[in-house]
């Protein structure tokens, strides 16, 4: 992160995507796109993901040429988007056109003391209307008196400014290397237990922990490593078709203070129909995965995180580059998400263990209890629902559930490492020997959930039948958020 004076990182103003609806609390309306060519400017500390931050000209959909998906502009038109000037076609969704560092917000929340003590204006991006996660004034109390990082917009307003904020992300999310605890874990019980601690973590602080490091007398000299990992988004507290929570991979470098923000999220999620909170599946930086005001993860849930650190960047890249050219046929609907065969998890996990990543499997429910479940949801919630958790039950649950798969790929790196004496138990494939020798660390990170107008969570369930023991049998009475179909090819 930056320590000096907070700059302005200019990008290229866009027209209003999502987030141009009627305001909310507090929200103005973005400033209307620039009639000439994309500015130029810094939108990263330095790397986005494994990549400089120089390797990517940063543009919006309606604008992009070269190395973009074409299809995947359809979904992206007025949004600021970071494509790569040379490798393989692929789009990062940064949807802001410039970041501040080291600022401070009021009281009130109506304005930000940046770093060099200069103050300006604070507002706030519309309210998408299906949202129900909004900034509220609890969110307000959440942020003051912290360091934060933003993604935004300055407008003008006289001869002062404004700042029209999309993304809040508090600076002490970082993995602090010199006072980071050490937790030894053996593999997934212990995996569990963190995932449960204080209901899930959504009230408790940011946390941080080493599970397993290679050489603990090595001093942590790990800045600027690479890194690999995924992440557990946990339950939302007052939605139950989202009990099981999100799966998602990554990729990046850790930064020169332990930062995060910069990491690439691969999301995954249903093309076929709009969210409610403008998420859009495709490779995205952590902070505004996170943190976004509208789609952010953060304002309905908490979040886990697995953290594999590596001395070298082979693994990486390959995983990278497998996820890049798995976005090209999700946009061109070669690839098309599926609740049950084809969900978060079940993608992610068909990648990794296509490119010669075997995490083991654990296998489909008990298919008695499957029956048993099926009949009594068609009791209470008619025939297409009993069905539904009957297929459900049917799917290896690493690839139906995030939890069962973020616990069984944070348990082989734990095997893979050799922690507390554990061997993989298999013969390795390439990549898998490549990951062994390269593996320096395994980190776990506990990110609360971002007070607002939402219900808390909590950790996500990691069974069918764990499903049913906290949601109600009877379909009729699950809270829901109905959704709406986006045609194929979408309006652009």
């Amino acid at each position: 992160m930056q320590t000096g004076p907070a700059t302005a990182r200019r990008a290229p103003s866009a027209a209003a995507g999502p987030s141009a609806l009627p305001a909310g609390p507090r929200a103005a309306a973005p400033a209307p796109p620039a009639a000439g060519p994309p500015a130029a400017g810094r939108f990263s500390d330095g790397y986005l993901g494994l990549e400089p931050e120089s390797g990517f000209e940063l543009t919006t959909g309606r604008r992009a040429s070269g190395l973009a998906p074409e299809q995947g502009l359809w979904y992206f038109p007025d949004e600021v988007i970071a494509v790569p000037k040379v490798g393989t076609p692929s789009l990062v969704w940064i949807g802001s056109p410039e970041m501040i560092e080291g600022a401070v917000m009021s009281a009130d929340g109506k304005s930000l003391t940046l770093a060099d003590g200069s103050i300006v204006a604070l507002s706030l991006v519309p309210k998408i209307p299906t949202n129900r996660s909004y900034y509220d004034d609890s969110t307000t109390a959440f942020f003051r008196n912290r360091r934060l990082r933003l993604r935004g917009e300055f407008v003008g307003e006289g001869a002062a400014r404004r700042f029209i904020a999309r993304t809040i992300w508090p600076e002490e999310y970082r993995i602090d290397l010199q006072s980071l605890s050490y937790s030894p874990a053996a593999g997934q019980d212990d995996l569990t237990r963190l995932i449960k601690q204080d209901d899930g973590g959504a009230k408790a602080p940011f946390f941080a922990t080493a599970l397993w490091e290679r050489d603990p007398a090595s001093g942590r000299a790990w800045a600027g490593r690479p890194v690999i990992g995924v992440m557990l988004n946990g339950a939302q507290g007052d939605d139950d078709e989202a009990a099981a929570g999100h799966f998602s991979f990554f990729t990046g470098r850790l930064g020169p203070d332990g930062g995060m923000a910069d990491w690439v999220f691969s999301n995954c999620c249903d093309l076929a129909h709009y969210s409610e909170k403008g998420i859009q599946p495709g490779l995205v930086p952590m902070d505004k995965y996170l943190a976004d005001l509208n789609s952010g993860q953060s304002y309905y849930r908490p979040t886990d995180v697995l953290v594999a650190v590596l001395k070298d960047e082979r693994v990486a890249r390959e995983l990278q580059e497998k996820f890049k050219e798995l976005y090209e046929k999700y946009y061109a609907h070669e690839v098309a998400y599926d609740h049950t065969t084809k969900s978060c998890a079940g993608l992610v996990m068909d990648e990794l263990r296509g490119d010669g990543w075997n995490i083991p499997a654990s296998g489909s429910s008990n298919m008695v209890v499957a029956r048993i479940l099926s009949t009594l949801v068609k009791l209470g919630g008619g025939k297409a629902a009993g069905e539904e958790v009957y297929a459900s039950m049917s799917q290896e649950k690493t690839r139906l559930f995030p939890r069962a798969a973020f616990e069984a790929a944070g348990a082989d790196l734990l095997r893979l490492g050799g922690s507390q004496g554990a061997s993989p138990g298999r013969d390795l494939t390439p990549l898998e020997a490549e990951l062994k020798a390269d593996l320096d660390a395994v980190l776990f990170v506990r990110l609360p959930q971002i007070p607002s107008s939402r219900a808390f969570g909590t950790y996500p369930v990691a069974s069918t039948e764990e499903y049913f023991a906290r949601e109600p049998m009877d379909h009729s009475k699950w809270k829901t958020v109905p959704s709406v179909p986006r045609p194929y090819p979408p309006p652009h």
